[in-house]
């Protein structure tokens, strides 16, 4: 109850951290501490005294994480806050001593340390700071200092973006007659590109089973044009030409998994999904009997939809900036259209998919 009403009260002045959500922004700040000390010679005592924390930071355990990620190095003998607390207890001495140079270098004597580590912990909006500083016990030096800050990943984000592409597909044409029965056939089953442009709503969260995984849902509009090459066939003795150039409005909406290939960093993940696929497609064609134009639709809609999939690969290269490139497999479909009262034409898209690059904008910190 208490915490609740803490995070309401913190909620009517714009900022309300859950501790959850703030163990994982320490936790991604201090991924890159044994980095930053590399470069300190090993075999230091160090001891870590209590941090400063502002207001806004309701967890108090920055210093048991800072301790973890320096023994990780192999490089520090690590004496905690507790510990030093107790042989401090022994000597009768107090850690507000360890301010004053002259008595720090006493109670480094005495407890075996040569070096103190003192920190601040501070937040902004969605961000945790942590400032870290090692102190040299006999000359009160400086040994290292350091800035680590952490994003609140367990906040979902919003991203909007825009995708270059090609539709790659496999088609084929069957001229039938009233009784459905085959009459005539493009054999050929033609692959060419065509250049698209989408537009795209991304929304995206950590999970809580992985730093490594996050989960979404993807919304893309793509908008492109495809000339076919012309169609010859002869039936019943009447020679037919079909010049044929689509126009395809297409609308996907899936939920998305995305892994990160680094387990600390976004700057190469991999992602797949899988949902629905709505089209229009827009037939502009020309039919020629005997050379003589005999039908022209202009832009005629038909219907179609089914199940996509999307995989791809993005490298977020800032805080609000990533690229990307996705291959989206469309689902089959099939264009029944009446070339005159004795003639229809049956037209079948398979293997379809949209290849392209593109950028994203996530808006937030």
């Amino acid at each position: 109850m208490k915490k609740i009403i803490a995070c309401m009260i913190l909620l009517t002045n714009g900022v309300c951290f859950a501790a959850t959500d703030l163990n994982m922004m320490a936790d991604n700040a201090l991924d890159g501490l044994p980095g930053m000390v590399s470069n300190i010679g090993a075999g230091r005592t160090v001891a870590i005294l209590d941090f400063q924390y502002d207001a806004k930071v309701e967890i108090k355990n920055i210093e048991e994480k800072v301790a973890q990620q320096l023994s990780k190095t192999g490089k520090f003998v690590i004496v905690d806050r507790k510990t030093l607390e107790a042989l401090l207890k022994e000597q009768a001495m107090s850690v507000s001593g360890i301010t004053d140079s002259r008595k720090s270098l006493e109670i480094g004597k005495v407890i075996g340390v040569d070096t103190f580590l003192s920190g601040k912990v501070t937040s902004s909006k969605n961000t945790l700071v942590i400032n870290l500083q090692m102190k040299d016990v006999k000359t009160s030096g400086i040994v290292w200092m350091g800035e680590l800050t952490g994003k609140d990943t367990s906040r979902g984000r919003l991203a909007v973006g825009a995708r270059v592409s090609s539709f790659l597909a496999s088609a084929r044409t069957i001229m039938k007659d009233n009784t459905g029965a085959a009459i005539a056939a493009d054999t050929t089953e033609s692959r060419q590109p065509v250049l698209g442009a989408a537009f795209l709503f991304h929304y995206i969260k950590q999970s809580s089973l992985s730093r490594r995984l996050l989960f979404g849902v993807d919304a893309t509009f793509t908008r492109g044009d495809w000339t076919r090459d012309p169609f010859d066939g002869t039936v019943g003795g009447n020679t037919y030409t079909i010049r044929e150039k689509f126009s395809d409005y297409n609308m996907t909406l899936m939920p998305m998994l995305k892994f990160k290939v680094l387990p600390k960093s976004e700057i190469f993940m991999l992602y797949a999904g899988a949902g629905l696929s709505a089209d229009y497609v827009g037939l502009e064609a020309t039919y020629t009997l005997n050379g003589t134009t005999v039908k022209h639709n202009k832009i005629k809609l038909y219907p179609a939809g089914g199940i996509a999939y999307k995989i791809g690969a993005e490298s977020i290269v800032s805080d609000n900036v990533s690229f990307f490139f996705e291959s989206t497999r469309m689902p089959r479909t099939v264009i029944k259209r009446d070339v005159n009262v004795n003639f229809r034409s049956e037209l079948t898209l398979e293997e379809g998919s949209y290849n392209g690059f593109g950028v994203r904008y996530f808006f937030g910190d």
